[in-house]
């Protein structure tokens, strides 16, 4: 006689009945997994966005900061100066102002600057053969400002290269005095705003800020520091 059959499992399926496990089934990610993987890659990607504009935000108010403190420490030092010989470092004129800076950025101005290195090295003691030939500005060799190098000789940026001092947008800085001693500077020949109401001190300091073009760009503000709400990113130094 034959063994016995084995008893049937009642609640087994036949092999046919069940799903064939294919490698892909095994392997791959189901509808709802990708659906996750894409949230969380759209979630990091607006991280990095907002991180990468709020770095952007925080760069641009050190650069504002810094020019600000730039330019009041200019202001101090031409003080000091005029307190210790009685005039100022630079003069060109002696019925206008004197303007000093960037050469090449300011041409268009009135009156024309002059590198704003002929200033700084007298104001730091350094003799050269435009201003302080043998130290006839400073005789008395007193460092009045000080300052960093540029890191990148090439393309200059806060901080002094070849005796001019640049601002953090790689402009020099624009100092006019009140050489002519009537009492305020003279920036309406460039300011157009401020005719009839001059800054009723003796040093300025201005800056061109990011776009490094004076006064505000377009539909007729050339010139102009500012109108109505439209204000230049320049920034000087009297509106502080």
């Amino acid at each position: 006689m034959g063994m016995p059959a084995a008893p049937r499992n009642p609640h087994r399926r036949n092999d046919a009945s069940q799903p064939i496990k294919t490698a892909a089934s095994q392997s791959g990610m189901t509808l709802v997994e990708l659906i996750v993987v894409v949230v969380v890659l759209g979630t990091l990607a607006i991280l990095v966005l907002r991180l990468s504009i709020n770095n952007s935000r925080i760069f641009a108010m050190a650069k504002k900061s810094q020019t600000m403190t730039d330019e009041r420490n200019i202001v101090a030092a031409l003080k000091a100066y005029k307190q210790e010989y009685g005039k100022y470092p630079v003069s060109t004129s002696d019925v206008k102002d004197t303007l000093v800076g960037d050469p090449v950025r300011g041409a268009s101005l009135s009156p024309a600057p002059i590198d704003n290195s002929n200033l700084f090295n007298v104001l730091r003691g350094i003799p050269d053969e435009r201003g302080n030939k043998d130290h006839q500005g400073n005789p008395r060799r007193v460092v009045f400002f000080e300052g960093k190098y540029v890191t990148n000789p090439a393309a200059p940026k806060s901080g002094f290269h070849d005796g001019s001092l640049f601002d953090p947008w790689g402009t020099q800085y624009f100092v006019i005095m009140d050489t002519n001693s009537d009492q305020h500077i003279q920036v309406d020949t460039f300011y157009q705003d401020f005719k009839g109401k001059l800054p009723e001190v003796e040093v300025g300091v201005f800056s061109f800020g990011r776009d490094q073009q004076l006064g505000s760009p377009g539909k007729g503000l050339n010139n102009m520091y500012g109108s109505g709400d439209r204000v230049s990113d320049d920034m000087i130094s009297w509106q502080q």
